[in-house]
């Protein structure tokens, strides 16, 4: 098999298919086959418009290009039969639970912490290692993280038995605990909690008291930047030198300013090429010599580094012999000794118990943690219930947004969309291709506990409630069902998206040659956010043959791919009055508008809303675009039936050389949360009710024969709705 013509290559060898489109379409339209699991069309390219990719966790799409390359491909080149019977979905049996792939970082969940030689992904794998360190160590940010580990983040030995997948797992629930539980649990509970999420992300459950720490030296002389200065001012005491107190603080001070990344310990002295060189520089800048390096530690050297540049920042001078002794008291012998040694490998039996966390189910990980707190602690963690409802709701609101929205978007698109079993309440829990026998997600819902009327059951289905359900369940939108599919563009700001695209290209390229963060450069980027924001806007239509039509307009502008995006701090909103103004001027619809006694649940009172559930600005644009095979007579009326109380007419207008739809009134087309409810505005041209209720598409019916009830057709003047 040659792998070219998958490639798109043309005219090799006489090959039968140009590419892989081409096989594809050729083999559905000449076999016949109306129906197929739109895995390879929706899965990916819809998820990654929200989300990093839940696969590797590195995808993202700002622009929804890949949508919509897709999307065109499918409707360009499939017949009518299988675009209406196209099975869609972003969710299903061998994938992690939409709302757990959402909330986690995936980037992080999937990460390969091991050097690669990329600096690509030399850059990307230092991310995520020192997401690791601030979790393994319990810290609240990546300042409280102990110095060993901070130096020592490109050291790879520290690394060589973490699972990311377990990291992940505790991120997001220590993120929420130090967050959500003030005045809820106390802070000793707090810390009991977080060394127990260290615990499970380590594999230790209910096996030892002990939280196993990350760093490897015990030597608190040289464990943080205040000690190291103390240490250095007692050196120079013995040197009759006397810092005052004052003076230690200005170094210590100053060295917490410096920029870390100079001062990272990477290889050592003899390690081959440059970088042995620019280590030895380092020991030459200290010790005077690169005489018996192998004497020196190359983390003493460092710390003597950062020391040496703060006091020369706050003009305190004659320490360079004080650093000498420093780091000849401190050295590859003194830490060896003083040193325990690496986990270079473990045994299956924890590593598959590490994983199988990362894997499970919220609220499981939750009751584990609490279970590993009360062992270590010997005692009853108070509120359990309430801790778990709190932190469990806040980690899962976010996702439930994103979810939403792409459930309204596949309800407004051709196709069969379908939810997978246990998405509509909320479950989490993550699975992959080799099936892991310890992840529980893949049960059967347990009705008793979705019978419980919890935040994530209660959201679902007010907010959602199969959300294509409720679009599609409007009588006077059936062209979704039976129509015909086109393209459509938008028009932003007198540009089409061609023109948006090819504008972004540009300033892309003037980019790389600018200063950074120069003016012109904070100009173009913010250019740039505005024109990604249009991009983000896809229209398209479905043509019934009763002349009905529905235009399914989309926004995703403003979600952020990453899981957990403070969008207050996004927006740069302080105040309650200016959140307040803001989600009233973009008519926000804050999933968080439920009634907490009605919850029967216990809820965070320490705030209002959600910091992390994503929020849109109100877009406008100037028209929807016919597309190339569309035809709308001049004048045709379109209706908004999104929103009932949206009175505004669109009309079909002509737009210098092209035909596109206005409002009526002659302002810009908005789309907010009102008007496009979960980023999805539904125009038709048919207002009230059609004598026939719309209804899905019967594709499958299992039912024994003996026992199944024939459906007849609706008839229509030219089609039947009902699919065979």
């Amino acid at each position: 098999m040659y792998a070219c013509p998958y490639n798109n290559w043309t005219d090799f060898n006489g090959a039968k298919f140009n590419g892989e489109p081409d096989a594809m379409t050729k083999f559905f339209n000449e076999t016949g086959i109306t129906s197929e699991a739109a895995y390879s069309y929706f899965f990916t390219e819809l998820l990654t418009s929200f989300s990093k990719d839940f696969e590797e966790g590195t995808k993202a799409s700002s622009s929804h290009d890949d949508f919509k390359k897709k999307y065109d491909l499918l409707i360009n080149t499939r017949s009518s039969d299988y675009l209406r019977n196209l099975y869609t979905f972003i969710g299903n049996h061998d994938k992690t639970r939409t709302i757990h792939g959402l909330a986690l970082d995936m980037e992080l969940f999937h990460a390969t912490l091991q050097d690669t030689g990329d600096d690509t992904n030399r850059a990307r794998q230092h991310a995520q290692r020192e997401k690791v360190i601030q979790v393994l160590s319990g810290a609240k940010n990546i300042n409280e993280v102990p110095l060993e580990l901070r130096l020592n983040v490109d050291n790879l030995d520290y690394f060589r038995t973490v699972s990311t997948r377990a990291v992940a797992q505790s991120k997001i629930l220590m993120d929420s605990i130090n967050e959500d539980l003030k005045g809820i649990a106390s802070n000793e509970d707090i810390a009991l909690l977080n060394e127990a999420l260290i615990d499970l992300a380590n594999g230790n459950y209910m096996k030892s008291k002990d939280t196993e720490k990350m760093t490897r030296i015990n030597l608190a002389q040289i464990s943080s930047i205040e000690n190291a200065v103390n240490e250095i001012a007692r050196l120079a005491e013995k040197r009759n030198i006397r810092l005052t107190s004052e003076e230690i603080k200005l170094i210590i001070n100053g060295a917490k300013s410096l920029n870390l990344n100079n001062y990272l310990v990477k290889g050592d002295f003899d390690s081959d090429g440059e970088l042995g060189n620019i280590n030895k520089n380092y020991l030459n800048e200290i010790a005077g010599s690169t005489d018996n390096a192998e004497n020196y530690s190359l983390y003493t050297i460092q710390i003597a580094r950062m020391i040496k540049q703060a006091a020369k920042d706050k003009n305190i001078n004659g320490l360079d012999n004080v650093l000498k002794d420093f780091v000849n008291t401190y050295n590859r012998e003194k830490i060896s000794q003083n040193m325990d040694g690496f986990k270079m490998y473990e045994d299956f039996a924890t590593a598959r118990k590490k994983n199988s966390y990362g894997a499970q189910d919220f609220r499981v990980a939750l009751e584990e943690v609490i279970n590993q707190a009360e062992y270590k602690s010997g005692r009853k963690i108070a509120n359990k219930d309430e801790i778990i409802a709190i932190v469990y709701n806040s980690i899962t609101e976010p996702a439930i947004k994103k979810q939403a929205m792409m459930l309204s978007f596949l309800g407004a698109l051709c196709g069969i969309p379908t939810i997978y079993s246990g998405d509509e309440f909320g479950d989490t829990g993550f699975e992959d291709k080799a099936k892991n026998p310890n992840v529980r997600n893949r049960m059967a819902s347990r009705l008793s506990e979705m019978d419980r009327n919890t935040l994530m059951g209660k959201i679902m289905k007010r907010n959602s409630k199969y959300t294509f359900d409720a679009l599609r369940n409007k009588a006077n939108i059936k062209p979704i069902q039976n129509g015909s599919s086109y393209s459509m563009d938008v028009m932003i700001n007198g540009k089409n998206r061609e023109e948006l695209l090819t504008r972004i290209g540009e300033i892309e390229k003037i980019r790389k040659i600018i200063p950074k963060g120069s003016d012109l450069d904070k100009n173009l980027e913010k250019e740039l956010n505005g024109l990604n924001r249009g991009c983000s806007t896809l229209a398209y239509m479905m043509q019934g043959a009763d002349g009905r039509m529905a235009i399914s307009v989309f926004n995703a502008a403003d979600i952020e791919h990453n899981s957990r995006v403070n969008y207050f701090k996004k927006f740069n909103l302080h105040t309650d009055e200016e959140k307040e103004e803001f989600i009233k001027n973009n008519n926000i619809q804050r999933i968080e508008n439920y009634n907490s006694d009605d919850m029967n649940i216990a809820l965070n009172r320490n705030r209002k809303y959600n910091p992390y559930v994503p929020m849109q600005e109100k877009s406008t644009m100037d028209a929807i675009l016919m597309g190339t095979g569309v035809t709308i007579p001049i004048g045709t009326i379109f209706y908004n039936i999104c929103n009932k109380d949206d009175k505004t007419e669109y009309i079909v207008k002509k737009i210098k050389d092209k035909i596109g739809i206005v409002r009526a009134d002659g302002k810009k087309i908005v789309m907010d949360g009102l008007t496009a409810k979960h980023g999805v505005m539904m125009l038709t041209n048919f207002r009230g009710r059609p004598k026939q209720d719309t209804i899905f598409n019967k594709q499958y019916n299992i039912a024994p024969k003996s026992y199944k009830t024939e459906e007849k057709p609706i008839e229509g003047n030219k089609l039947s709705v009902i699919a065979k």
